[in-house]
């Protein structure tokens, strides 16, 4: 079954035209550095929600075919895929947490793992807000503070080693 629909210029929004030339751009134009430790927890926020995204429907539209569109309609697969979601945005973002203060304590030589816990806490609450269901978020909480008492009782640096810059 084909649709068949007119492309008419009035069916185009500034704001639309705004979005596709940005993302011409995006490769070219300067980024964003990280300043401050607010600066680093966006980062941190974006960067695990794109790992999660990408993660996910790559994974889903490999298995699928070409009809995974299809799929969508499907209520029970919506609620399995969005607790698929949440299940790998909290690996993913404790996985960045934990690379990015290495990567601080390895470089530059600070030890800031209280704020690492901090930053992930407030990541994991602002998340609650936007439909995180709450036994995911204790789940991941109380596994982030369970790691993060195994990796500041070891040696960092031989934990992750790839955080080193030569």
């Amino acid at each position: 079954m084909v649709l068949k629909y007119r492309f008419n210029l009035k069916d185009i929004k500034l704001e639309d035209f705004k979005i596709y030339l940005l993302a011409m751009f995006k490769g070219i134009l300067p980024k964003k550095k990280i300043k401050n430790f607010l600066d680093l927890e966006e980062f941190i926020q974006k960067k695990s929600a794109w790992v999660t995204q990408v993660t996910l429907y790559n994974y889903l539209k490999t298995r699928m075919g070409t009809k995974y569109v299809l799929h969508f309609d499907n209520d029970v697969f919506i609620d399995s895929i969005n607790l698929a979601k949440w299940n790998i945005y909290i690996i993913s973002l404790q996985d960045l947490t934990f690379y990015t203060f290495s990567y601080i304590h390895n470089n530059f030589n600070l030890s800031e793992f209280e704020k690492s816990i901090r930053i992930y806490e407030t990541i994991i609450d602002q998340e609650i807000k936007n439909g995180m269901p709450e036994d995911i978020a204790a789940h991941g909480k109380k596994h982030f503070l369970k790691d993060m008492k195994k990796l500041i009782g070891k040696n960092i640096i031989a934990h992750f080693h790839l955080t080193l810059v030569h």
